[in-house]
């Protein structure tokens, strides 16, 4: 992954752009870091998205030693397949605030799930 940097010239995150999409990783506000992953429309549907999602974590939790990882998802957009593809790489629901899905995933749950 590639870090990205912010205005100011400091790191603001981490992000890889692959055939079929991209995924980022971004340094944390909160007490945790924030990803995106978008898989554009002629691959979409073809088994990319977890595979692409999990290298990301694979590297966020491996190599960077981060702890958590959030998503959240705008509840009224219907983003099901989304929230699937998190479930299967095994992020967490936490509930819904604001309107938003919340998701989750630890270094210790995903490192249990792929040793």
């Amino acid at each position: 992954m590639s870090k990205i940097e912010n205005p100011q010239g400091t790191p603001h995150g981490l992000k890889r752009q692959l055939p079929g999409g991209i995924i980022n990783l971004n340094i944390p506000e909160k007490d945790w870091h924030d990803m995106g992953i978008v898989i554009y429309a002629p691959y979409r549907g073809k088994g990319y998205a977890v595979p692409a999602l999990k290298l990301m974590l694979d590297h966020a939790f491996r190599d960077c030693g981060i702890s958590r990882i959030h998503n959240d998802f705008a509840i009224d957009r219907n983003e099901v397949a989304a929230w699937e593809t998190h479930r299967k790489a095994g992020f967490k629901e936490l509930g819904v605030e604001n309107g938003f899905l919340q998701m989750m995933i630890t270094r210790e749950d995903y490192l249990a799930d792929n040793p």
